[in-house]
């Protein structure tokens, strides 16, 4: 396999729990006749627009999935603009013969869209605009704004569109690992972070990135018993501040054991990564020490 491949492969597996989350507007767009409050509106466009963040989507474990919005905002033309006082959702739910797209207060279906295009949709992307919508419930219960109580009577078309919003991503810590894939945007993990995870490595780091590294292939199952237990011994030292001896496990255990087995059972980029990582704690265990000593 080709080396810059190897690395690339075992860059992306040691950074791919990272959350990409991003804030997105749905939009349902159409014509409607109510009234809000004493107002009343004929064949109007009502445009509601519903914010929330694609980290937050969840799955029912059937079919539907879904999201709880931070903001939801209705617009009616002549009447004005306000915000939905209760919670609000967007939800796709996707079947064998029909998908649809809808928009809930109170659990009360207020818009829904249907489409083919919804049917392997989980609400984390860009959509749209689909047509085939319509109001739901319509005149059987209030819904409450900041701008009154609306009840439609009547309905056009819908549209339902999704939109992800662009993000500007900043590096808080300075550390070179932007915020939007950085698990530790605040800690500094500059030198010290071998796998790239915005992270100051740590022993817990490490057995995780060895679990990955196992589990993917690129070290040989038959080492997993010995290179786990090198790592929680020396973990075990350093807990008991025993510094020195936790040094020793290390450098000699776990880089030796490393040295020997690379380009045999372990790819030589893989053992590269995991050797950069081990001197990493190594460095922050010596920093430990009264000023002076050595191991």
């Amino acid at each position: 396999m080709n080396r810059i491949i190897i690395i690339l492969v075992v860059m992306m597996l040691l950074s791919m729990n990272v959350v990409s989350a991003a804030p997105i507007n749905y939009t349902f767009t159409g014509t409607a006749t109510g009234n809000v409050d004493s107002a009343v509106f004929s064949n109007t466009e009502v445009t509601i627009t519903v914010s929330a963040d694609t980290e937050n989507v969840l799955f029912d474990g059937v079919n539907t999935y879904y999201v709880i919005s931070s903001l939801a905002i209705i617009d009616i033309a002549g009447i004005g603009s306000g915000t939905f006082t209760r919670e609000t959702s967007v939800f796709n739910l996707q079947a064998s013969n029909y998908s649809f797209a809808g928009f809930q207060q109170d659990n009360y279906d207020i818009v829904i869209v249907e489409g083919f295009d919804l049917a392997n949709y989980d609400l984390k992307t860009s959509l749209g605009p689909l047509s085939y919508g319509y109001l739901s419930n319509v005149g059987l219960f209030d819904i409450p704004t900041t701008i009154g109580t609306v009840v439609f009577h009547s309905y056009g078309d819908f549209t339902f569109q999704a939109e992800v919003q662009d993000v500007e991503c900043i590096d808080t810590d300075n550390d070179g690992i932007e915020d939007c894939v950085d698990y530790c945007p605040y800690e500094d993990s500059t030198g010290l972070d071998a796998d790239s995870d915005g992270c100051i490595d740590s022993f817990s780091g490490l057995s995780d990135t060895l679990q990955t590294l196992f589990a993917e292939g690129l070290i040989d199952n038959t080492l997993e018993n010995m290179l786990t237990k090198q790592v929680i011994n020396a973990q075990a030292k350093a807990n008991k501040d025993n510094i020195c001896a936790a040094v020793n496990k290390l450098e000699n255990a776990l880089i030796g054991a490393l040295n020997a087995q690379k380009g045999k059972k372990i790819f030589p980029e893989t053992a590269a990564i995991i050797i950069q990582y081990t001197n990493n704690l190594i460095s922050q265990l010596l920093y430990l020490l009264p000023l002076g000593k050595t191991c």
